[in-house]
């Protein structure tokens, strides 16, 4: 990957905001409902109570979720038109990157990240064949390559690490139905050299969890298949660089595992909707309370979704969870972003 995007990569290991101490006022959630019948995913914006401040874009069985700026000051999404941007205040809405017809209606769909500095959006998975992989400036300066363009490869952006050191992707290539298929990898692309590793690669991609970087980009959880299948996986964290790995102490635990934004703890969901954390190092679990998924905010929040996914609960600093929301009409929450 060298030579690819350099000027682009290089500024963006310049400058990272900071995360503000105020605790979050609004949410992007992806709502939809699939129990008790069905309503295609669409965006929302709501504030701290769950009321609805307004609706984002286009709802459609695509990839539709949002994200913040670093700064707060923009809100990026995708739905069926594509990936967009606006102000925070819901004006200036573009559309940056247009979906087009072709793989992509039954293929991947579009995913994004921003960058560090907030001035433009990684996207990956578009194109006619979604094997695409662009730096797309939000001030409407020509998008450019982050990678090679391959036949088959569906690149996606996973995250930035801690400082924009490095930007973490993940592809998987291969024809579907073939004997080949699918060879998934995990990628990190050091901005201040421009140097691509392969962080982990697997050709039987069927079935697995897909393991999860931590923020420095460092280390990964990797999610081992235990002997009983009711007692779901064992957690392992493993060294990028040298391979090394360990169990963190964690059994029965679901697909779900996510890093706090400092790399310091792990929140997990285990079997019979428990949600604990654990230090990342090591050591004992954590209760927090119930729930059936987590997510951190950039300030050090978990939030928890419970009650069939509508419902938000909190726990700051390690307290027992409280309830801070309910989801518009009780619609299912698939993602969560706070500002």
């Amino acid at each position: 990957m060298r030579g690819v995007a350099v000027a682009s990569l290089a500024a963006l290991a310049l400058a990272v905001p900071s995360a503000s101490a105020a605790l979050p006022q609004h949410f992007l959630l992806t709502l939809a409902r699939d129990i008790g019948g069905h309503q295609p995913p669409r965006l929302v914006l709501v504030d701290r109570s769950g009321a609805l401040v307004r609706q984002i874009g286009t709802a459609g069985y695509v990839a539709v979720n949002g994200e913040w700026s670093p700064n707060g000051q923009s809100i990026a999404w995708s739905d069926p038109a594509g990936v967009h941007v606006e102000d925070a205040d819901g004006t200036n809405a573009r559309l940056l990157v247009p979906h087009e017809a072709g793989c992509n209606t039954a293929c991947t769909q579009p995913a994004f990240i921003w960058t560090p500095d907030g001035t433009a959006l990684d996207v990956g998975g578009v194109g006619q064949q979604t094997n695409e992989f662009l730096y797309v400036p939000i001030d409407g300066s020509p998008p450019s390559p982050l990678a090679p363009t391959r036949a088959g490869s569906s690149p996606i952006p996973d995250e930035w690490t801690t400082g924009g050191r490095s930007l973490i992707w993940s592809n998987l290539a291969g024809k579907l139905g073939s004997a080949n298929c699918c060879r998934f990898s995990i990628f990190e692309t050091t901005a201040a050299t421009h140097v691509t590793r392969t962080l982990f690669t697997t050709l039987n991609w069927h079935g697995l969890q897909r393991p999860v970087v931590s923020p420095d980009g460092r280390q990964r959880i990797m999610f081992d298949e235990t002997p009983n299948p009711k007692d779901d996986y064992r957690l392992r964290i493993v060294d990028n660089a040298t391979g090394a790995s360990r169990l963190l102490g964690v059994t029965r635990a679901t697909g779900d595992a996510v890093w706090s934004p400092n790399g310091k703890t792990i929140a997990v969901v285990l079997a019979g909707e428990r949600v604990i954390t654990i230090p990342a190092a090591g050591g004992r679990a954590h209760s927090i309370g119930r729930g059936l998924q987590v997510f951190w905010g950039r300030d050090g929040t978990l939030y928890v979704l419970r009650n069939t996914w509508s419902e938000v609960w909190t726990s700051r600093n390690g307290s027992p969870e409280r309830f801070l929301f309910r989801s518009p009409g009780g619609l299912e929450i698939y993602s969560l972003d706070a500002d």
